[in-house]
C-alpha cells in the first residue's frame, strides 16, 4: 500500500472512531466536529504514520510515511491552538489559566515537534551528504525521542481518564491512551530489537 493510500485509510479509520466515541456515544455535539473531534483524527493518524516510519524496513516509505506524519503533525498543532482554551480543554486549566499538567501536555509536545524536526530535515536533498552517514542517522533516530515525548504529551493529557473505563463512552477507550500506544509501539520494538541481538 502506498503512503498515501495509507494515510488515506487509517484517517478514515480514526475519524471513524473519533465520530463514534464523542458523538454517537458521547455527548460532544455535532457542531464541533469539523475542527475539535477531526483533531483528534488528525493527530492520531500523523502519530500513526510516524509510528509506522520507524517499524518500515523499506526506507523510501518510511521517509514518505515521516513526512506526511510530520505535515498532519502540523495541522494538528495548528487546529489545537486555534482551540486552546478553558472551554475545550477544562482539564487543563485552573480557572483562566492552564495547570502545571497543562503546561507540561504543551511542553511536551512542543518538544517533540521540535525533535521531530531533525529527521524531518534529513529528508530534504543533499542534507544526509552534507551531515555524513553518522550524524545523519543521529538525526533520523532522534525521531524516536519525539516518540517517547509524544507518549508524555499523551499521558499528560489524558492519564486520569485510562484508568476509569467505567466512563468511557460505550467502552471506547480514550483517544490518548490509544495514541500513547501508538507512540510507544516503535520503542518497544527498538528495544526488543536491541536485548535479542
Amino acid at each position: 500500500m502506498t503512503p498515501p493510500a495509507t494515510l488515506t485509510l487509517i484517517l478514515i479509520m480514526t475519524l471513524a472512531y473519533s465520530v463514534a466515541r464523542y458523538h454517537v456515544f458521547g455527548d460532544v455535539p455535532w457542531a464541533q466536529m469539523p475542527l475539535y473531534v477531526m483533531n483528534k483524527a488528525v493527530s492520531w493518524t500523523g502519530l500513526t504514520l510516524l509510528a509506522l516510519a520507524y517499524l518500515r524496513r523499506d526506507k523510501p516509505a518510511a521517509r514518505d510515511l515521516g513526512v506526511l506524519g510530520l505535515f498532519l503533525t502540523g495541522a494538528h498543532i495548528a487546529m489545537s491552538i486555534a482551540l486552546l482554551s478553558p472551554a475545550y480543554y477544562a482539564k487543563l486549566y485552573g480557572g483562566a489559566r492552564l495547570t502545571a499538567t497543562g503546561e507540561g501536555a504543551i511542553l511536551a509536545g512542543v518538544a517533540a515537534a521540535a525533535v521531530l524536526a531533525l529527521p524531518a530535515l534529513g529528508t530534504l536533498p543533499g542534507v544526509r551528504e552534507a551531515l555524513g552517514n553518522a550524524r545523519w542517522l543521529r538525526w533520523q533516530r532522534a525521531g524516536y525521542w519525539a516518540l517517547a515525548l509524544t507518549a508524555a504529551h499523551c499521558a499528560l493529557l489524558g492519564g486520569k481518564g485510562w484508568f476509569a473505563p467505567e466512563t468511557w463512552p460505550a467502552g471506547l477507550p480514550p483517544i490518548t491512551l490509544l495514541s500513547f500506544l501508538t507512540a510507544v509501539s516503535p520503542l518497544a520494538w527498538k528495544l526488543r530489537r536491541r536485548t535479542a541481538a
